[in-house]
């Protein structure tokens, strides 16, 4: 489980202890965060972490109309799924290539 500082609680940490899932939750005291950014397994999933919220940010701030209001799950399902097809058409559009420009015919003499 990887998450960041703001889940970092000893309940938390304890409930995974318990129930036997890795405990990459990100530290809030600084001196934890430097001795746990010493674990690669750690460090793998922060950074894994930090990309998902990269796109979801990508996702809300340039691809959603209007922030997602409370109307029951289905609406937000189908605001982000229309989000998520708007970017994947951006993104194909920037791979296509450029359009040749027509050569003018020549004029009949």
């Amino acid at each position: 489980m990887a998450t960041d500082r703001g889940f970092g609680s000893a309940l938390n940490h304890r409930s995974l202890a318990e129930t036997e899932i890795y405990d990459a939750v990100c530290p809030r005291k600084p001196s934890d965060l430097a001795a746990r950014l010493k674990s690669p397994i750690f460090v793998k999933l922060q950074r894994r972490r930090a990309l998902t919220e990269r796109q979801i940010g990508i996702q809300k701030n340039g691809f959603l109309i209007r922030s997602l209001r409370a109307q029951g799950a289905e609406h937000r399902e189908l605001a982000l799924a229309r989000g998520v097809m708007t970017h994947n058409l951006w993104k194909l559009a920037r791979m296509m290539p450029p359009k040749k420009k027509r050569q003018p015919l020549p004029k009949a003499a």
